[in-house]
């Protein structure tokens, strides 16, 4: 039952990163070259569907809110500083 839950938040936060990417590049302007485009939409869906879709991790009644929350947020972050440094969301 959670596992469907996740796959349909998933889904879901999917279309939703991807849509957020898409509206960042038309904002500041990313190449128009189809190659540098896909891989922001494609890494912005993947962020939004793990952000969603481990959201699921609070239906699980055996846990605490604190150790639901402390997974999700170390999932979220683990992705996160991935994403960043593989496409080059910020500048060190």
């Amino acid at each position: 039952m959670l596992f469907k839950k996740a796959i349909i938040l998933g889904s879901v936060g999917f279309v939703i990163g991807a849509l957020i990417s898409a509206g960042f590049g038309l904002i500041y302007g990313t190449s128009e070259n189809i190659r540098q485009v896909l891989p922001h939409l494609f890494f912005g869906g993947l962020y939004g569907a793990v952000t969603m879709g481990s959201t699921v991790f609070y239906d699980i009644e055996k846990w605490n809110i604190a150790r639901a929350t402390a997974t999700h947020f170390l999932l979220v972050v683990s992705l996160y500083c991935v994403l960043v440094f593989t496409l080059g969301w910020f500048r060190i």
